[in-house]
């Protein structure tokens, strides 16, 4: 049994005035993929994200971590097994300095000091942000906070790592190297965005929603060259 896998089956979400965001999506995330979820505005990437973490509950369908359904009773055994990046960084930097921020979680996993020490300063150095540990993350750059967010993320040893937008409002050379991290990751990737030249460059396989529906599931460079699927779905 593999924490890696994550499942959707037939997930149905409609919000209390009525809107469906999701619905009847399912798909499988095997160990070690990388993939894209793309999708217009409105199109549900939001929500299935949250559906993914546990922060909403599917009203039809289930979602599988390890082959456990995810639900109110198992999430505080599954999240753990979940690393959330999300789209601003500074949601997830609130700390005094970059080394406080990205020890947090180990710390409140009730780890020992020097496991805490060991997990900032592997997570630090892969990505290359070792300089930062003593600054205070307002002092930091946009591609800077982003690394630190991601960095107190891998500091928790997830096994899938699930990523809202994470070059969004990047200048290109933060966006360039932060797509390099992304590709050297060995963890099982989800990741929601809109840009889609780094999906193709990150992702060997690409999830698209439309109105709330699963248009497509397949390779990347094949979804994307496809300029029908992609100007109905609202990317092009």
């Amino acid at each position: 049994m593999s924490h890696h896998k994550i499942e959707a089956k037939g997930l149905c979400y409609a919000y209390s005035d009525g809107t469906e965001a999701i619905r009847e999506v399912g798909f499988l995330i095997g160990h070690g993929e990388s993939v894209g979820l793309l999708g217009a505005n409105g199109a549900g990437k939001s929500t299935l994200l949250l559906l993914l973490l546990g922060v909403l509950f599917p009203q039809e369908g289930g979602i599988y971590v390890a082959d456990v359904k995810l639900t109110p009773k198992t999430a505080a055994d599954i999240r753990p097994h979940l690393g959330m990046v999300f789209q601003n960084a500074d949601e997830q930097l609130f700390m005094n300095t970059v080394y406080d921020d990205v020890a947090f979680g180990p710390r409140n996993m009730k780890l020992s000091p020097d496991e805490v020490e060991r997990r900032v300063t592997e997570a630090l150095d892969l990505l290359g942000i070792a300089r930062l540990r003593d600054r205070p993350p307002y002092r930091l750059s946009g591609g800077e906070k982003r690394a630190a967010a991601i960095a107190g993320v891998l500091a928790m040893q997830p096994d899938v790592l699930v990523m809202d937008e994470p070059t969004s409002g990047l200048d290109p050379r933060a966006r360039r190297k932060t797509m390099e991290q992304l590709k050297q990751f060995a963890h099982t990737k989800l990741i929601a965005s809109h840009d889609i030249a780094m999906v193709r460059a990150v992702c060997s396989r690409a999830l698209i929603l439309c109105e709330g529906r699963l248009a497509a599931d397949g390779p990347t460079a094949e979804l994307l060259d496809d300029e029908e699927l992609m100007g109905r779905c609202g990317l092009l």
